[in-house]
């Protein structure tokens, strides 16, 4: 299962080696969490969770992160 809490760190990780490449996994969170909603973990057909904040404040945050990088 794919769980959404960790993005904050992940695209932060990511941009430090690969801009583009932290864009691209924080877009495609942002693309499933508008077509599936925002959960815990996903999996397939599985969810878990549904309107999880942390899920999305943690993607909130790295937006922000990462506008902040691009300077």
């Amino acid at each position: 299962a794919f769980w959404a809490t960790p993005i904050e760190w992940l695209v932060a990780a990511l941009a430090r080696c690969d801009q583009a490449l932290a864009e691209i996994a924080l877009n495609d969170l942002l693309d499933d969490f508008e077509t599936r909603g925002i959960f815990e973990c996903v999996n397939g057909d599985y969810t878990k969770l549904d309107t999880y904040v942390v899920s999305a404040t943690n993607a909130r945050a790295a937006r922000r992160w990462l506008d902040a990088s691009a300077g």
